[in-house]
């Protein structure tokens, strides 16, 4: 039979359809991504571009199949790369314009991640953010218009999000976050929450006076020493009117409060002694830290085991004091955190504590005299929870993988 080129149209048609589908990376999804081993590998040897469009893969795929813990190991190692990349700037306003899973635990990873790059980028970029003008604006994330205050508010809206679900979390080990929290080396049921890891963390923020107003730090005196030594005040955490050291004690007396509630009196000391250590270090006259020394020895009249090398000012984390070495300074120790290179670099010293007074690595910012210089273009990739915990930088954050 005679076919016309009419007749013969639709399967021509057919198998150019067909080809497209098979040739077509976005038609075809032929193409599994790499594993997280092969983008490690990838990173490690500076092939950034190729690391990058990896993890996205990874995200991509992890988001159509709703799997939340991949999707959030995969947003979180692409913002790592994306930073290394393209810098601050592009790399948070990637993480904010993504869609971020619903559950608990990945949203509360997610917040704590978004927190720490805001303020390490306020830490590199300082001087130059603290010259900016605020400009109303009520569009997209824009790190290159925010003041520093502006940043520093976003950050703590940011652990406003995940204070909400402080019920939650204190259900949750910390080895629930297994993938990005490294536990501390306190005894057991010490900080050993995500409630804890949390609150500590927030604290750890709030107690560094880089970050305040000029008035704030001159209006110390002002406020009432007792009610911070005893009380818990009703605040607004989001308040930047209300003085940072009263939000230290709000945060560390729901945390007293809460573990005495359950009977746990060691880890209502261990908030009750944190709080004494960062009011030592901004009550500086002479009449108000006897007063808190004070506070301090009638607290410590319970079980030896509870008082793990804290003290009313610098303590010592090098294990020379007799107790167990600490992941992290004492809030108000005077250190500066110092971020690494994205991919491997240096990681955290076998002995924190090295010497005393050592700055430790990778933390956030300190109270006190300023640390080594943070280098530009170097994303957050590790959180030092204040005594609670840190978050593993990408060489740790991801094993091998299918």
């Amino acid at each position: 039979m005679h076919r016309t080129p009419w007749t013969r149209a639709p399967f021509v048609r057919f198998w150019l359809f067909a080809l497209l589908l098979l040739t077509s990376p976005v038609l075809g999804q032929g193409k599994a991504p790499p594993s997280w081993k092969a983008i490690e590998r990838m990173a490690e040897e500076q092939k950034l571009e190729a690391a990058a469009q990896g993890a996205e893969a990874r995200l991509a795929q992890a988001k159509s199949k709703g799997d939340e813990a991949e999707w959030t190991r995969a947003l979180v190692r692409t913002v790592q790369l994306r930073t290394d990349l393209h810098g601050y700037e592009t790399a948070v306003r990637f993480l904010r314009e993504q869609p971020w899973p619903k559950g608990t635990l990945p949203r509360a990873t997610l917040n704590l991640f978004y927190a720490n790059a805001l303020v390490a980028y306020a830490q590199v970029y300082g001087w130059e953010v603290r010259q900016r003008e605020s400009v109303a604006s009520s569009g997209p994330v824009d790190l290159k218009a925010w003041t520093y205050e502006e940043i520093l508010t976003e950050a703590q809206r940011a652990y406003e999000e995940v204070w909400k679900q402080r019920q939650q979390l204190g259900g949750e080990p910390l080895k629930a976050l297994s993938e990005y929290v490294k536990p501390n080396t306190y005894p057991e049921g010490l900080r050993s929450t995500l409630r804890d890891a949390v609150s500590y963390l927030r604290v750890s923020l709030l107690a560094d006076s880089s970050h305040w107003r000029p008035e704030q730090a001159h209006e110390v005196y002002r406020l009432d020493l007792g009610a911070l030594l005893e009380g818990t005040p009703k605040v607004a955490l989001t308040d930047p009117g209300v003085h940072p050291l009263v939000k230290v004690a709000a945060v560390l007396g729901d945390l007293e409060a809460w573990h005495q509630s359950a009977g746990r009196r060691e880890s209502a000391l261990e908030a009750r002694l944190q709080r004494y250590t960062v009011l030592h270090q901004h009550f500086t006259d002479t009449a108000d830290r006897t007063r808190i020394r004070q506070h301090r020895r009638l607290a410590a009249r319970v079980p030896r085991r509870a008082l793990v090398d804290h003290g009313a000012g610098p303590a010592r984390g090098d294990g020379a004091s007799g107790g167990p070495r600490r992941a992290c300074p004492l809030a108000g120790e005077g250190v500066r955190g110092h971020l690494p290179p994205v991919h491997g670099g240096a990681a955290l010293p076998r002995a924190h504590g090295r010497h005393r007074g050592a700055r430790v690595q990778h933390g956030l910012a300190g109270v006190g005299r300023a640390g080594p210089p943070l280098r530009r273009g170097h994303p957050p990739q590790r959180v030092h929870a204040a005594l609670s915990c840190v978050l593993r930088g990408p060489g740790e954050a991801v094993g091998p993988g299918g």
